[in-house]
């Protein structure tokens, strides 16, 4: 049994989900960098490959897998993809945060 809470103008929102009309979709990828970052802070990703590791754990990439089911020959095309551009992302956030922590050393020192 679920119990949701909501006001009257969403309540079709909520019966669309429960009746699977509609498909819950990830948020994680607008906000990739900061959730990235976090784990890199936590030290939970520390290299690349950790970092993938990591993604395929998100509901982010069940969804990506799912959406390209049909597309067969094209899911690992789009895998390669964003595994490239997340890749870029991953090593842009490593130069930032070493920049920062230069900068702390820098301050630290003075």
């Amino acid at each position: 049994m679920v119990i949701i809470m909501t006001r009257r103008e969403t309540v079709h929102l909520y019966g669309n989900l429960l009746s699977g009309c509609e498909m819950v979709e990830s948020q994680l990828l607008p906000c990739i960098t900061e959730h990235l970052t976090a784990e890199i802070i936590q030290s939970t990703v520390s290299d690349i490959t950790r970092a993938i590791e990591w993604m395929k754990c998100s509901y982010l990439y069940v969804r990506m897998k799912k959406a390209c089911l049909f597309l067969a020959d094209s899911e690992d095309r789009l895998w390669y993809s964003f595994v490239r551009s997340f890749s870029e992302s991953f090593n842009a956030t490593i130069r930032i945060l070493r920049i920062i922590q230069f900068s702390k050393g820098c301050l630290a020192t003075e």
